[in-house]
């Protein structure tokens, strides 16, 4: 199976300092350590990077700032991470620092 990858454009709020971005961003990295399989009781995401978009002013950026990227090794993991992983509800529950926002999934099993 092919890996799955989650892929999110957002903007941080203007009223947030450099600090705060900085704080919120390695508080969503922690994720990755956070979100512990529930069968093998070990982290199961693969990798994670986010960060600023290097070109903001891009015409291509649609106004988003920011990107996060994520991978999985299949697609169980990622259904499970997007609709019970209890790290990923909560931090979604509390995080109030994201301006909208687009997430697109690609990868797995062609069907």
């Amino acid at each position: 199976m092919a890996p799955i990858l989650h892929i999110a454009l957002y903007t941080f709020k203007s009223s947030l300092t450099a600090t705060e971005i900085k704080e919120s961003t390695k508080n969503m990295l922690l994720l990755k350590e956070r979100c512990i399989h529930p069968e093998t009781g070990k982290p199961y995401i693969l990798s994670m990077v986010a960060g600023p978009n290097l070109v903001p002013d891009s015409p291509y950026a649609g106004g988003y700032t920011h990107a996060l990227m994520m991978m999985f090794g299949s697609k169980a993991d990622w259904l499970y991470y997007t609709k019970e992983d209890p790290a990923h509800t909560e931090f979604m529950r509390e995080n109030k620092d994201w301006e909208g926002g687009c997430v697109i999934d690609i990868g797995g099993d062609e069907e």
